[in-house]
């Protein structure tokens, strides 16, 4: 949650245009038990950067090596990465009738148009 937080607090930081904590649902619509971290950046070098300098995502990773040696390496516990790199030509972000908050509205409202 360092992390997330720390980009929510500071957009302009690393150039990342959205960040937000997801919970799944069940069929039923109530929570799952899984949540993900969403963070979108302007491009992949700017996510490698955040990645390599950030003191918050450095103490996630320090963390994270604590946690499995106390475990001796048995960890309950599934994490994963994706990462999607989205062509600009071919690519098309529509938000209708949506908060100016939402996503990435408030960066284009800020900076323009991405590259």
């Amino acid at each position: 949650m360092a992390g997330m937080n720390y980009l929510q607090g500071n957009p302009d930081d690393k150039n990342y245009l959205s960040c937000r904590l997801m919970y799944e649902l069940a069929l039923d619509s109530s929570y799952a038990a899984q949540s993900f971290g969403l963070a979108i950046f302007a491009s992949l070098h700017d996510l490698e950067a955040w990645a390599k300098s950030n003191p918050t995502h450095s103490r996630i990773f320090q963390s994270f090596f604590r946690m499995v040696a106390q475990r001796n390496g048995q960890l309950d516990l599934r994490l994963w990465y994706e990462v999607m790199i989205l062509d600009r030509q071919n690519s098309l972000c529509e938000y209708v009738n949506c908060h100016p908050n939402t996503g990435m509205l408030p960066w284009f409202g800020r900076h323009g148009q991405v590259g």
